[in-house]
């Protein structure tokens, strides 16, 4: 489980810094932008999908298809541990 928090902590940092480069309309403070990539996050890893088209570029592109890989996982992890 820490594993998992770390991870999603990282990522978020990741996001909120790539996001604050590349989209104007991304939250300009530290406390929303991280929340709102925790957000994005959170969803991609749950549900596989959100309302939101990804980050721009290779790099971006990379991160949110290397996020699905991991939601991914982390549902078959749980769903093994439970049964």
């Amino acid at each position: 489980v820490w594993i998992l928090v770390i991870l999603f902590a990282v990522i978020s940092v990741v996001a909120t810094v790539i996001e604050r480069r590349h989209n104007p309309s991304f939250p300009k403070t530290w406390p929303e932008g991280l929340a709102e990539s925790l957000y994005y996050c959170v969803a991609l890893a749950i549900t596989g999908n959100s309302g939101y088209k990804g980050f721009p570029g290779i790099v971006g592109r990379l991160l949110t298809v290397s996020w699905i890989l991991i939601g991914v996982v982390m549902v078959a992890y749980i769903t093994s541990s439970l049964a």
